[in-house]
């Protein structure tokens, strides 16, 4: 019996994450965890809500429109190339995005577990271990992760 309790749960993260989205919020962290492990922006921008999706491209179009020495400073304060601050657009953040959080605590919070889920109708709160909380909302069929 406990051997089978491993590939239940495998079959229903499978399951619930399908080609075209995750059907469950659980799926979308999964989804989550998985496109910063993999830097896999494509993914990651799939499991994004519109919410989120706005405000990446808010932040791009901030970066795009700063000045050459605020660019520069970016670049050296977060290590990275100085063309990738001067090309500025929504690929180079949700990359810049998913670099950072790779290295940084937000993927070790993820990879803790989840501790709970408190789902309504369209929202749901994962909660990890290593308490973050991480919003996920039901847009169509399919949920997506809500970043701010």
């Amino acid at each position: 019996m406990k051997k089978l309790v491993p590939i239940i749960f495998m079959i229903l993260v499978c399951v619930s994450c399908s080609w075209s989205g995750a059907v469950s919020p659980r799926g979308a962290f999964v989804m989550l965890v998985n496109s910063i492990e993999n830097s896999d922006i494509e993914m990651f921008k799939k499991i994004q809500s519109k919410d989120s999706i706005k405000f990446f491209e808010d932040i791009a179009n901030k970066l795009s429109n700063s000045n050459t020495a605020q660019r520069d400073y970016l670049s050296k304060r977060y290590g990275v190339p100085k063309d990738f601050t001067d090309d500025v657009n929504y690929n180079n953040v949700m990359e810049f995005y998913l670099l950072a959080e790779k290295e940084g605590n937000f993927l070790k919070s993820l990879k803790s577990g989840i501790a709970s889920i408190d789902r309504t109708a369209n929202k749901a709160v994962i909660v990890t271990n290593s308490s973050t909380q991480v919003l996920f909302v039901k847009e169509g069929s399919f949920w997506k992760v809500e970043l701010r």
